[in-house]
C-alpha cells in the first residue's frame, strides 16, 4: 500500500485504484449494477410520466367550448367600479345572458387527495425506510458482514438502492394515475425524483440508512458505551424527523425525498405551448450552432434548481438538527473504537460538514440565478392548490425581503403576470400614475396576498372600492384555493351586487376560506342571494359577517334558505340590514334545520314580536349566542325569547337589550360571593357585560379591562386615555366606548385591543355614555349637556340642554325616548325626535348618581340621599322609593322582573323587591363604596368598588349556564390571543384570549 502512488504507467494506475480506495474489484461490479439500475428506473419513470401526460392531454373541441362558456360567463357579468356610469357599460344580447344562465360556476383548482394528508404519508414512507434500513443493518450485524471500512455489504446497498428505485415506479404509476387533465409533467421531472429520492449524499433516504449504519456499527463494538452512543442515534434519528415534521417547510422537504414523485410539480398545457413557442421562435432567429447552445444551457438551468435545493435555508436546519449531534457521537466512536472507522469519518462528518457549509456559501449566488424556474414551480403550486408548497417557496427564496427577485419573479410566472395586468389596468387609469407606479402597486398587492398565505388572514377592508379590476385580482387569488388562507375581509369596500355574483361564480368548490367578513358594502338582496345560493352546499367556511348590506327581507329568506342545507356555518351576523318579522322568519326556519349553528347575530333590525317568537320557537340546536338588540321587540317578543332561553341547554347569551319590550324572568333566589377579582389600581367607574361570561369595566387608573368570568381572570387591559375613565358602553358586538374626564370618547375593539377612533366632545367632563341606535351613543358631562354622536364619523349630530348641573347618567328608554340624571337632583326624559325635554322628575334631596331602565316605562334612580326612587314615566310620578342605604346610591341593576340591585357608598349591596319595596338581601365584602354593578346573567352579579376591586356574586340555588363550557355538545368558537404592546394600546399584564 505504500508505494501505491509510484506508477510506471496508466494501467497500473487504473489498477491500483481499487486498492487505494480500499475496496475489492466487487465494489466496482456492484456500483455498475447500480448504475445499471438507476438508468433503468430513470428510462421507466420517466415513460410513464410521459405517456400520463400524453393520456391525459386535453381534447382542443371540449377545450374550445368549455373556453367559449368561460367567454359567456364572464361577458354577461358587468364588473365595474360601484361609481361608474352604467350607461357605459356593454349590453349584452339575450341570447348571451339566457347561455350564461346556464353556465355552471367556475370551479376552483382542489388539492390533490395525497396533499391534504401529506404529513401521514410523510411518516409511513419513512417508518418504512426506517425498518428497512434497521432490518438490513441488523441482519449484516448478524451475519458478520458489518465493516468499519465500508459498512454493510454491497450486496444490502445493492438491494436498498433497488428498493428505493421500485418504490419511485410506485409513485410515477399513482401519479400518472392521479393526474388531473390537462396537466403533465416535465421530461427532467423524474430525473429531479430520482435525484431527491435516491441519490447518495443528498436524498433523507440516504441519510437515515447511513446513520443506523453508525448506530449498529456501535452495537458491534464490545465497549457498553459505544453501544450506548448506537442506541441514542437511533432514538435521535426518530426524535429530530417528529420535532421537524411539526415545521411546514421541513415537511415538505421530507415529502421531496420520502415522496419525491408525488411532489413534482405539474404544468398545463397552455403554459408548456407558450413556452414551445417562444423557444421556437428564437429557434428561427438564431443559427443551429447558437441554438444547440441554449438548449445546452437550457438543460443545466432545469438542472439548477437540483442544486439550489440542497443549499435552502430548509436544508441548512435540517442538516444542522441531523447532524450537529451525530457528529458529535461520531467523534466519540473515533476517539473509544480502536482503528476507527473510514465510513464513520466520511459519511458522518466529513461529508455533512461540506453540506452545511454549502448552504451558507452557495445559497445566494443560486438565488437569482433560478429565478424562472422558481416562477414555474410557483405556477405549478398554485394550479394544484398546494398552498404548503407556495408558501414554502416563497420563505426558500426570501421574497418579503428581496423586492428585486420577487418582481422577477412576477414578470417570469405567467399567472401572477396576468394577475399584474389586471392590477395595472386600474393603477393606470389616473393619468397622474406612471407605469412605474402601476408595477409597484401590482407588486405590493401581490406581495400582500404571499403575506396573507403565511398568517391565514387577508385583510382587504377599503382597499378595493372602485377597483373593478382589482377585485377581479383578488378573486382569482381567492380561486386557487389555497389551504393557508383561511380569514377574508372585504369590508367597507362599497362591493355592488355585480361583485357578489362574480365572487359567487368563482368561489364554488372552495375549501379553504373558513371566515369571511363583508360588512359595510352594498351587497343589497341580489348579491346576498348570489352568495347564498353558493354557500348552500356545505364548504368549509364557518363563519359568515355580512353586517350593514341593506338587503333586506328578500336577502334574509334566501340566507334562511341558504341554512336549510349548509351545515358548516357556525356563525352568522347580519346586523343593520333592514329587514323585520318575514325576514326573521326565514332565517328561524333555516335555524331548525340547522341544528349546528352556535352564533346568531341580528342586531339593528326591524324585527317585532312576530319575527322574535318565530325565533324562540327556533332554539332547540346547539345555538349558544343570540343577539338581537336594538330591534323592535316589544314584550311579547322578548317573553318569548327569554322563556326560550330558560328552556335551551345550550343557550348561554342571549341579548336583547335596547329593545320597546322587556319580559325578565323573576329570580328571587339570594347571592352569594363567588369570586374576587383584581387588576384595577383605583376605583372602577362601570362595568358592562359584553358576553356571557364576559365583562368590560373602566377605572380612575386610565385604563379599562376585560374579564373572564369562568376563569375569574382579566384577559387583556386596553389602554389609551391619559386621564380617569368614568363612563362606558357597547357600541356593537366588538366594540365599546369610553369616557374620560379630559373630554374624550373612545372606541375600543375588543377583539384587536386597539383603539380605533377619538371624539373630543367638548364636554370638558365625559361622565355618562349610552347606545344610541345601531350606530350612534348618547354622552352626558359637566357642561350640564347630552350630545349624540355618530361613531363611524365621530360627528355630533344633536345637543339637549335643559340640566343646570353635570350630567350623572343617560339611558336609552325606547327608540325614542332617552332619560338622564344629574347634579341639580333631577331626572329628564327626552324625545330624541324633537329634541325636547318631555318631564322632569323632582324628588331626591340632592345630587343624582345612578339610573336604570325598568319595564313597563318606567325607570329607577339612586342618589346622595341614600335613596332608591322608582319613576312611573307616563305620569311623570313617584311610585316608590326605597329606602334602606346609609350613605349615597352610586349604582344600580336590574336582575329580574321584580328584583332591583343597588350599590352604595355605605360598602353595601342591597337587593330589592320592586313590588313590595322590600329589601330582600344585604351582600357584604367590599371594603370600599360600591362605585359599579352589571347583570350577567339571571343568577349573576359583578360589582366594582372604590378599591378597584371586582366581585362576582351567584345564586346559591341555580347553576350558571355558563358551566355548559365543560358539556360536549358545547363546541368552542375559535380565541385570538391579543398581544400586549403598549403601542397598540394594550398595556402590561396578564396574557389573554379574547372570545
Amino acid at each position: 500500500m505504500e508505494n501505491v502512488t509510484n506508477f510506471t504507467n496508466f494501467e497500473e494506475f487504473v489498477a491500483a485504484v481499487p486498492q487505494v480506495a480500499g475496496q475489492s474489484e466487487r465494489a466496482l461490479t456492484f456500483v455498475g449494477i447500480m448504475f445499471a439500475i438507476a438508468l433503468l428506473t430513470q428510462a421507466i419513470g420517466t415513460a410513464v410520466l410521459f405517456c400520463a401526460g400524453m393520456l391525459k392531454a386535453p381534447n382542443p373541441e371540449s377545450d374550445s367550448t368549455r373556453l367559449m362558456a368561460d367567454t359567456v360567463g364572464a361577458a354577461t357579468i358587468d364588473v365595474h367600479a360601484p361609481d361608474s356610469d352604467p350607461s357605459t357599460a356593454t349590453d349584452v344580447a339575450p341570447e348571451a345572458a339566457e347561455a350564461a344562465q346556464a353556465v355552471q360556476p367556475t370551479s376552483t383548482p382542489e388539492a390533490l387527495p395525497w396533499v391534504k394528508h401529506r404529513p401521514r404519508y410523510v411518516v409511513a414512507a419513512f417508518s418504512a425506510t426506517y425498518l428497512l434500513c434497521v432490518a438490513a443493518a441488523a441482519s449484516s450485524l448478524a451475519t458478520n458482514q458489518l465493516s468499519p471500512e465500508h459498512g454493510l455489504s454491497w450486496e444490502v446497498y445493492t438491494g436498498l438502492f433497488s428498493c428505493g428505485c421500485v418504490w419511485l415506479l410506485a409513485q410515477a404509476v399513482l401519479a400518472a394515475i392521479r393526474l388531473p387533465a390537462g396537466r403533465h409533467y416535465g421530461m427532467l421531472s423524474f430525473t429531479e425524483a430520482m435525484i431527491s429520492g435516491v441519490c447518495p449524499f443528498v436524498s433523507d433516504s440516504f441519510d437515515t440508512m447511513k446513520d443506523i449504519l453508525f448506530a449498529f456499527l456501535c452495537f458491534a463494538a464490545e465497549d457498553a458505551f459505544v453501544q450506548a452512543l448506537g442506541a441514542l442515534t437511533l432514538i435521535w434519528l426518530v426524535t429530530f424527523h417528529i420535532i421537524l415534521l411539526r415545521d411546514k417547510r421541513c415537511q415538505l422537504e421530507f415529502a421531496s425525498n420520502h415522496l419525491a414523485v408525488l411532489s413534482l410539480p405539474t404544468f398545463s398545457a397552455d403554459s408548456t405551448d407558450a413556452s414551445k413557442k417562444a423557444i421556437q421562435a428564437k429557434a428561427e432567429k438564431v443559427s443551429w450552432t447558437k441554438w444547440a447552445f441554449s438548449k445546452a444551457s437550457g438543460m443545466c438551468s432545469e438542472l439548477l434548481p437540483l442544486l439550489y435545493k440542497q443549499f435552502t435555508p430548509t436544508k441548512r436546519k435540517m442538516l444542522l438538527w441531523e447532524n450537529v449531534p451525530q457528529a458529535a457521537l461520531a467523534i466519540l466512536y473515533l476517539a473509544l473504537v480502536p482503528g476507527g472507522s473510514t465510513v464513520v469519518a466520511v459519511l458522518n462528518l466529513a461529508v455533512p460538514i461540506v453540506q452545511v457549509t454549502g448552504t451558507f456559501v452557495l445559497f445566494k449566488p443560486l438565488q437569482r440565478r433560478i429565478a424562472p424556474k422558481l416562477a414555474s414551480k410557483l405556477d405549478a403550486a398554485l394550479e394544484a392548490a398546494d398552498g404548503d408548497q407556495v408558501v414554502r417557496l416563497k420563505d426558500e427564496a426570501g421574497l418579503e425581503n428581496d423586492a428585486g427577485l420577487f418582481r422577477e419573479i412576477c414578470v417570469k410566472s405567467h399567472l401572477l403576470k396576468e394577475i399584474s395586468d389586471l392590477i395595472q389596468s386600474d393603477s393606470t387609469r389616473e393619468v397622474t400614475r406612471s407605469s412605474t407606479d402601476a408595477w409597484q402597486n401590482s407588486w405590493s398587492f401581490c406581495a400582500q396576498w404571499f403575506a396573507a398565505l403565511s398568517s391565514g388572514e387577508w385583510d382587504l377592508s377599503g382597499k378595493l372600492e372602485g377597483k373593478d379590476n382589482l377585485f377581479k385580482a383578488m378573486v382569482k387569488m381567492v380561486s386557487f384555493n389555497l389551504e393557508p388562507l383561511r380569514n377574508l375581509k372585504l369590508n367597507s369596500n362599497q362591493i355592488p351586487p355585480s361583485w357578489a355574483k362574480e365572487l359567487a361564480r368563482r368561489w364554488s368548490g372552495n375549501q379553504t376560506i373558513v371566515r369571511l367578513e363583508m360588512s359595510e358594502n352594498a351587497l343589497g338582496a341580489d348579491g346576498v342571494e348570489a352568495l347564498a345560493r353558493c354557500f348552500q352546499p356545505s364548504t368549509r367556511l364557518e363563519c359568515l359577517v355580512l353586517d350593514s348590506n341593506s338587503f333586506g327581507d328578500k336577502g334574509a329568506e334566501a340566507l334562511g334558505t341558504m341554512l336549510t342545507q349548509n351545515r358548516s356555518v357556525r356563525e352568522l351576523s347580519v346586523r343593520r340590514n333592514q329587514f323585520g318579522d318575514n325576514g326573521a322568519k326565514a332565517v328561524a326556519l333555516g335555524l331548525k334545520s340547522h341544528r349546528s349553528l352556535m352564533a346568531l347575530i341580528l342586531d339593528a333590525n326591524d324585527i317585532a314580536d312576530v319575527g322574535g317568537e318565530a325565533l324562540a320557537d327556533a332554539l332547540d340546536g346547539e345555538l349558544q349566542t343570540l343577539h338581537i338588540q336594538l330591534n323592535k321587540l316589544g314584550d311579547r317578543g322578548c317573553k318569548a325569547l327569554e322563556e326560550a332561553e330558560q328552556r335551551s341547554k345550550t343557550l348561554v347569551d342571549l341579548n336583547i337589550d335596547d329593545n320597546d319590550g322587556e319580559a325578565w324572568a323573576a329570580e328571587e333566589s339570594s347571592l352569594q360571593e363567588t369570586a374576587t377579582l383584581t387588576g384595577h389600581r383605583d376605583t372602577v367607574g362601570q362595568a358592562i357585560r359584553t358576553g356571557a361570561a364576559t365583562a368590560v369595566t373602566c377605572s380612575y387608573d386610565r385604563t379599562l379591562r376585560v374579564w373572564d368570568l369562568m376563569t375569574s381572570t382579566c384577559t387583556a387591559t386596553l389602554t389609551g386615555h391619559g386621564s380617569r375613565v368614568y363612563a362606558l358602553c357597547m357600541v356593537d358586538r366588538f366594540t365599546v366606548a369610553s369616557g374620560s374626564q379630559s373630554g374624550e370618547v373612545k372606541i375600543f375593539d375588543l377583539r384587536s385591543g386597539r383603539c380605533t377612533a377619538t371624539i373630543a366632545t367638548g364636554h370638558g367632563c365625559v361622565s355618562a355614555l349610552c347606545r344610541w341606535g345601531n350606530d350612534q351613543i348618547a354622552t352626558g358631562g359637566s357642561d350640564k349637556t347630552i350630545r349624540f354622536w355618530e361613531v363611524a364619523s365621530g360627528r355630533c349630530v344633536c345637543t339637549l340642554r335643559g340640566h343646570t348641573d353635570f350630567v350623572r347618567a343617560v339611558r336609552r328608554v325606547t327608540a325614542t325616548l332617552l332619560a338622564s340624571a344629574s347634579d341639580d337632583g333631577t331626572v329628564k326624559t327626552w324625545d330624541r325626535r324633537t329634541e325636547q325635554c318631555l318631564a322632569t322628575l323632582k324628588g331626591h334631596e340632592g345630587k343624582v348618581f345612578a339610573l336604570v331602565r325598568l319595564s313597563h316605562g318606567s325607570v329607577a334612580s339612586g342618589g346622595r340621599d341614600d335613596t332608591i326612587k322608582i319613576w312611573c314615566l307616563e305620569t311623570a310620578a313617584c311610585r316608590l322609593t326605597l329606602t334602606g342605604h346609609t350613605d349615597a346610591v352610586w349604582a344600580l341593576a336590574r336582575l329580574g322582573s321584580r328584583t332591583l340591585a343597588s350599590g352604595s357608598k355605605d360598602q353595601t349591596i342591597r337587593l330589592w323587591n320592586l313590588v313590595t319595596g322590600a329589601c330582600n338581601q344585604v351582600l357584604h365584602g367590599h371594603g370600599a363604596s360600591v362605585r359599579a354593578l352589571v347583570r350577567m346573567d339571571a343568577a349573576t352579579l359583578v360589582s366594582g368598588d372604590d378599591s378597584g376591586v371586582l366581585k362576582v356574586w351567584r345564586s346559591s340555588e341555580a347553576t350558571p349556564k355558563e358551566q355548559l363550557q365543560g358539556d360536549p355538545r358545547r363546541r368552542e368558537r375559535p380565541t385570538r390571543q391579543v398581544e400586549v404592546s403598549n403601542a397598540s394600546g394594550l398595556s402590561e399584564g396578564p396574557s389573554c384570549f379574547l372570545k
